[in-house]
């Protein structure tokens, strides 16, 4: 059995792309964390947005009942009027606990949050796997001594760097 001579510059090269799939699991991991936890903060703040709607719609309805004080429809209302608007602070100078409007504009935040780290994720998974098929094909060029598998694999490798690449920073753009 006849032994082949290794490339220096296969072995390196399959050294940095084994180096930079890591790299780039960690970071695709890092987005789908991202997107569960800004889907799962979207998803409680929706739970309580129904809930803050049923008690306003709860207050409206028995405010418009015909045998009530006008105090106690005025006092309805104006609760129903502040989880609309939100309320402001027991304290002076404290923050002012959002309303339902505030909470809905948040929800939409969030939910594109969510999706934006979604759509990096995959990215970045895509880009992971042309490294892994450069890392297949460099091995292959190793086994078979043969340069058009080195070159082909190099070639991948650097797609799924570029790849990685746009996803970074379309997720830092964005």
């Amino acid at each position: 059995m006849t032994e082949t001579k290794s490339s220096p510059l296969c072995v390196a090269l399959i050294v940095l792309a084994v180096v930079l799939s890591g790299i780039i699991h960690i970071a695709m991991l890092a987005a789908q964390r991202e997107s569960i936890q800004a889907a799962l903060a979207a998803a409680d703040a929706t739970t309580m947005v129904e809930a803050m709607k049923a008690r306003e719609t709860m207050l409206i309805a028995q405010a418009n009942q015909g045998g009530l004080d006008g105090d106690v429809r005025a006092g309805a209302l104006g609760e129903a009027a502040l989880l609309r608007q939100g309320k402001l602070s027991a304290q002076p100078g404290g923050p002012r606990a959002p309303g339902i409007d505030a909470i809905a504009t948040r929800i939409a935040g969030l939910r594109a949050e969510a999706s934006s780290a979604a759509e990096r994720s995959g990215q970045l998974g895509l880009a992971e796997s042309a490294l892994l098929l450069g890392i297949l094909l460099l091995a292959l060029s190793q086994i078979m001594a043969t340069r058009a598998f080195l070159w082909l694999g190099a070639g991948l490798g650097l797609a799924g760097v570029l790849v990685a690449a746009l996803g970074v920073l379309g997720g830092v753009l964005a």
